[in-house]
């Protein structure tokens, strides 16, 4: 499948998630030009982190003046984020999904709203990303699959689940989970251990991984060059 002009599923995209930049005009213009330059192509947009929420749309403009294709997340306090609502979110979704540089908004699968803000990325004919969030430990393979087929069958365009890998074993079950289904997702392992889950998750369907220039939003995340440098030795069309 296509997202805007890039063809998903061919090869790791990387994700620039951009936090606390985003309150210093100065850092972020220098992190998106760095991006570009290494050839990323999608920025999370972390709303959560927008310490005045009247500048929402001036940075959707630079993001889009930056030819980035741009997901909206609001991650809430429930789900290790900084916003300290949910419902209230719905609006902010639409005014995210209406700017025509954003291809993609994640709501979690635990919000009250997650078939609204589904709906609505249908309606706007933009694409849906439902995650879920586990900061302590990985399930067994059964019950992550469980997870999986629940968010699955809101017809969201993505599941994306992310698990706290507390051994390499851990690691394992969640590629071997993620093996036995065939859709197009996003998912790693978090943590120390699951570092090598931001490189090696392509390989079971994963599409997206996450990357910072500024600070980690996540326990594991690779910095951006380090990541690009991994891949570009590990992934031939790269």
């Amino acid at each position: 499948m296509k997202i805007g002009q890039i063809e998903i599923g061919k090869r790791p995209e990387i994700v620039l998630v951009l936090t606390s930049e985003l309150n210093d005009m100065d850092k972020l213009k220098e992190n998106l030009s760095f991006a570009k330059s290494l050839k990323v192509n999608f920025v999370e947009f972390r709303v959560d982190y927008l310490e005045n929420i009247s500048k929402l749309s001036e940075i959707l403009d630079i993001l889009g003046d930056y030819n980035f294709y741009i997901i909206g997340t609001i991650r809430p306090k429930f789900e290790g984020g900084l916003f300290p609502f949910d419902e209230n979110r719905l609006i902010l979704f639409e005014q995210i999904l209406e700017h025509p540089s954003t291809y993609l908004v994640d709501i979690e699968f635990k919000s009250k709203i997650v078939k609204e803000v589904i709906e609505l990325a249908k309606k706007i004919k933009k694409y849906s990303i439902v995650s879920y969030h586990d900061f302590e430990k990985t399930p067994s393979a059964q019950e992550i699959l469980k997870v999986y087929d629940e968010i699955y069958s809101l017809n969201p365009s993505f599941v994306k689940l992310s698990f706290k890998a507390n051994s390499f074993e851990d690691v394992k079950n969640l590629h071997f989970a993620m093996s036995q289904r065939d859709h197009l997702k996003i998912y790693m392992s978090m943590g120390e251990f699951g570092a090598i889950s931001r490189v090696d998750s392509f390989i079971f369907g994963s599409i997206f991984t996450y990357t910072f220039t500024q600070s980690p939003s996540a326990p594991g995340q690779l910095d951006l060059l380090t990541l690009k440098t991994i891949l570009k030795i590990l992934y031939p069309l790269f």
